[in-house]
């Protein structure tokens, strides 16, 4: 498990050169983590979370470490969910 101080140097998703913009010169980043590219389907699924009109990315979070702690074979998302790689998330 990593800190949430330590978290917050890292860029997440398709906003990393925004954030990265954004920063101070005091500020430092330990990394970077590219976003996924997305799947047409799922090979054989037996369990998937369907997420749809999520708006806050703590809730995001909490439902994305349930499906990986209940070893869920997929998550879908609708395009009206904040996106999974915030930073919040």
């Amino acid at each position: 498990r990593v800190e949430k101080q330590i978290l917050k140097h890292v860029l997440f998703g398709t906003s990393r050169e925004e954030q990265a913009a954004s920063l101070d010169e005091d500020d430092f980043v330990l990394g970077t983590i590219e976003q996924p590219a997305a799947v047409a389907e799922f090979d054989k699924p037996k369990r998937l979370l369907a997420l749809d009109g999520i708006k806050h990315p703590e809730n995001m979070s909490l439902l994305l470490t349930s499906a990986v702690a209940l070893k869920f074979d997929g998550v879908v998302l609708s395009t009206s969910c904040v996106d999974p790689f915030s930073y919040k998330a």
